[in-house]
């Protein structure tokens, strides 16, 4: 079932078009039953004050509130080393997946039931769950999952379908002998 996940910024931070379909494509595809709702995207330099605003446990790479989930905007860096030093060697995935992992991750612990503090001290099965989850996105069904979500979304506006009348894409031959044997 499609997910409607909406994707914002804070403190002035504008996603790009394909930041938010990169998102939007990879929590669509993640096989869990919760999903953030709504992802905010904050820059690198206020990612401290809004853990300290949210969460007991500081971090500086993604947090869940509600099903609200707030992430770094260092994430969308390519190399990756910001997160893997920030998460060390529990974290596994490949190169360029560091935001998919973090989304993963948090959407884990949506999925938890146990209190967030438990959640916390626990946190290597949210790792766990992500590492999985990003392994399954870049196997061959995954990435045919991305090639074919990146069709669909660039050719959106380009392909518009036309309304028209029935009756201008039938002949009206059925309709008229139709109505010739009518009592």
């Amino acid at each position: 079932m499609p997910r409607d996940i909406q994707v914002s910024g804070a403190y002035g931070y504008q996603p790009t078009k394909q930041q938010i379909q990169r998102l939007q494509t990879f929590l669509q595809w993640l096989p869990t039953k919760k999903a953030p709702t709504e992802v905010v995207i904050v820059p690198p330099e206020k990612m401290g004050e809004v853990s300290k605003i949210y969460s007991q446990v500081p971090t500086n790479v993604g947090l869940t509130v509600g099903s609200r989930s707030y992430i770094n905007a260092k994430l969308f860096d390519p190399k990756d080393d910001f997160v893997k030093n920030e998460l060390g060697p529990e974290a596994k995935f490949p190169s360029g997946s560091a935001l998919e992992w973090t989304l993963a991750h948090e959407a884990s612990h949506l999925n938890d039931s146990t209190s967030h503090l438990i959640q916390e001290r626990r946190d290597y099965l949210q790792n766990a769950a992500a590492n999985e989850a990003v392994t399954n996105y870049n196997n061959p069904q995954g990435t045919a999952y991305q090639s074919l979500q990146k069709q669909v979304d660039g050719s959106q506006g380009q392909i518009q379908p036309t309304s028209a009348p029935i009756a201008t894409q039938l002949s009206d031959a059925p309709y008229s002998l139709a109505r010739s044997q009518r009592p």
